[in-house]
């Protein structure tokens, strides 16, 4: 995922502006990130036999706890019970 800067700057907007307009649509970056995190380890569970230590990786997350702790807050259960 791009850093909220780099966003920011090839939407053509400052920080603020993103921030701004985020908080007019009652969302953030983190909350926007979280959705695409959210949809995308859905879809490698659903249809490939990564690891979920591969998911995770492929997702941006540096450790696969902090991945398996992420999806367990979406969806009160974890990641190796979608399979």
């Amino acid at each position: 995922m791009p850093q909220f800067a780099t966003l920011a700057r090839e939407l053509g907007l400052s920080q603020r502006t993103l921030r701004r307009r985020l908080l007019d649509e009652q969302t953030s970056y983190r909350a926007l990130v979280d959705e695409v995190r959210d949809t995308l380890a859905m879809e490698l569970l659903a249809t490939t036999q990564l690891s979920i230590e591969q998911i995770a990786h492929r997702l941006g997350y540096s450790e696969t706890s902090a991945f398996h702790h992420a999806f367990t807050r979406w969806h009160n259960a974890p990641p190796g019970s979608f399979r």
